[in-house]
Order: C-alpha cells, then sequence, then structure tokens
C-alpha cells in the first residue's frame, strides 16, 4: 500500500511539471519549447537534497527555456539509479557505489546506462552514536541494534559492501533499516545505538542529533579497515571528516568515501547536458551560497571523481574549457 501510494504521488509530481514516466526524454512544451526536467533528489533536507535543489535553481536562473523540480527519495541508491534508468526522470543524485555497480551490473544492483555530468561532493560513511558511547570502533558495536538505512538507499548499499570486508554482516548488528528522520529520533530515544549514513559533511540530521542531549559521536574506520574496504572497491578510498564539522567533535575522523554525482542516461540529449554543465561551471557561486559542501563542485573535481564515464556533453564541455584532453 506504502509503495503503491509512492508512485502515485510520483506520478502527480511529473504530471504537474509536464513529464511522463514512458518518456526518457525532457518533456517540451509544444509551444512555449520549454524544457522540463525532473531531478531525483536525496533525503529531504540532507546535504545532498539541499545540493540538488540549489542545481535546480541554478539551471532555472540561468538557462531561461527549462524548468526543474526536484524529488525527494531514500537515497542515492538503487532507487535514483532506477528512476533515471526508466525514464521516471531525467537526471539524478547518486553514490559512486550506486553510480559503478549499476553500469558493470556488481554486487546485485540492476543494470543501468549513467553517465556523469557533474561532481557534487566527496561523500563518507558516518557512524553516529550517542556521545557517552564507550566504544571506539565497528566491531564494538556487533550485538547492538543499529540503522543501516532503508534498501535503496546509499547508506543501505555502501554498507552492505563495507561490512562484509571487514569480517561482518548485517546479522551481526540487530539492524534496523530506518529513514535517517527515522534514525536520529532513535538514537535520541535510545532505542539504537549506531546509525551508518553514507552522505556529504555536514551532515544535517547529525547537527540535530548534536544539539540534543544525547549529543553526537562518530566512528572512525582505522587505516587497516580502510585499506581492506579500498583493495576490493577502487572507487572506496581514505575520506576525512575534518575537526569542528561537528561543533563537538574536536579531532578528525577517517573513514571511507567516494564522490557523489549528478549523472543521467547515456542518451540524455548531449546540447541539454553541455549547457547545463557550462552554467554550473560558470555560476558555481550561486551554488555554493547554498550550501558550502558545493566548493567542491568544480570541472577538475568531476574530471577526477567520476566513477563511470562523462556524458558527451560534459566532456565536449570540458575540453572546450581546457580541462580535460
Amino acid at each position: 500500500m506504502k509503495k503503491l501510494s509512492r508512485k502515485v504521488i510520483i506520478l502527480i509530481i511529473a504530471l504537474f511539471v509536464g513529464g511522463t514516466f514512458l518518456s526518457f526524454a525532457p518533456s517540451t512544451e509544444a509551444q512555449g519549447k520549454k524544457t522540463y526536467l525532473m531531478i531525483a533528489g536525496s533525503v529531504p533536507g540532507n546535504v545532498a537534497y539541499i545540493w540538488t535543489a540549489g542545481v535546480a535553481k541554478l539551471i532555472q536562473k540561468n538557462l531561461k527555456d527549462i524548468s526543474v523540480s526536484v524529488q525527494g527519495t531514500v537515497g542515492m541508491g538503487r532507487e535514483n539509479v532506477m528512476l533515471c534508468q526508466t525514464g521516471q526522470v531525467q537526471l539524478t543524485v547518486v553514490s559512486a557505489s550506486a553510480a559503478y555497480n549499476s553500469l558493470h551490473g556488481l554486487a546485485g544492483e540492476p543494470k543501468a546506462d549513467l553517465r556523469v555530468l557533474y561532481a557534487m561532493f566527496p561523500a563518507g560513511m558516518q557512524i553516529a552514536v550517542p556521545r557517552n558511547f564507550p566504544g571506539n570502533s565497528i566491531q564494538d558495536l556487533k550485538g547492538k541494534r543499529v540503522s543501516f538505512g532503508p534498501p535503496g538507499s546509499s547508506s543501505y548499499l555502501n554498507s552492505s559492501l563495507i561490512l562484509p570486508t571487514l569480517g561482518l554482516k548485517f546479522e551481526d548488528f540487530k539492524a534496523q533499516h530506518l529513514t535517517t528522520t527515522e534514525s536520529v529520533a532513535a538514537i535520541k530515544d535510545r532505542s539504537i545505538m549506531a546509525y551508518f549514513m553514507f552522505t556529504g559533511f555536514p551532515a544535517a540530521a547529525y547537527m540535530d542529533l548534536e544539539a540534543h542531549p544525547v549529543g553526537l559521536k562518530l566512528i572512525p574506520f582505522s587505516k587497516e579497515e580502510i585499506a581492506k574496504v579500498s583493495a576490493k572497491y577502487p572507487y572506496l578510498s581514505k575520506v576525512v571528516i575534518p575537526k569542528s564539522t561537528y561543533s563537538s567533535i574536536a579531532v578528525e575522523t577517517p573513514t571511507v568515501g567516494a564522490w557523489d554525482t549528478l549523472c543521467g542516461r547515456s542518451d540524455f540529449p548531449e546540447n541539454l547536458a553541455y549547457n547545463i554543465v557550462k552554467a554550473m561551471t560558470e555560476h558555481l557561486g550561486e551554488l555554493i551560497k547554498v550550501h558550502p559542501a558545493a566548493k567542491d563542485s568544480t570541472a577538475e573535481n568531476t574530471i577526477k571523481g567520476s566513477p563511470i564515464p562523462l556524458h558527451p556533453g560534459a566532456a565536449k564541455y570540458f575540453k572546450e574549457r581546457g580541462v580535460m584532453k
């Protein structure tokens, strides 16, 4: 029943902005030639969703013939990939793991033919526990109630990849698969001990937890754990959450992460991709004002951090700009 109502909601939104679930191409209004795009975002309120909303605003401001809406989702995993692959949205934000594994049909992910338009920011696995939690490692959470995010989210996908490389599995915990909002609320009322969230930082949900009497502590990855994960999944490498990213945490927190990206299908119109990438590059300052994480959303980082091939429209612009051979 929940799935049915979600489909109905998505359909209503798509019809409202002039799109259609059966169309793999952007919708174009017959008279005004206005193009309507839907972007699959993330959990409303988190870094990725805010970034995506900022991109939508930037595109509409600087490309007058395009109207953009953002669809909230459970996260940047399988759901976002398939929304784009099946034509329900024209663009999507996805984690590196979801993008790479869907392109190559690995880790049980359905095949999809996505291409990168732009890098978002480096995201990492952020493991939150109450401030007074006595442990300092993932192993200390064994047997505890832990949320790994809902199936289809990037938190769930990356957890399912990372844990086995460390000799662990969901069954080693009293695993819960709650949304971000539910997970943070559950830590506050101590019905769970930890939440594995794969996202950019700072995460608004963790800032909210930090302000609560329960407080916030992050569990770091050891050098050995990072090495094991990177050896198995080269696109996941060491990422450091800087000290004071969360005001109560005065030390750096090493973890594993990768670049989140804005993607479209390989058949997304090349000229449209070119114009969007051009606008994002030339008006990056507007996006940084929306969220500071966007300072990493550059042409250079897109070329360096993309886990899958660039869209031809993006590659064309970067070559013209001289940042790509």
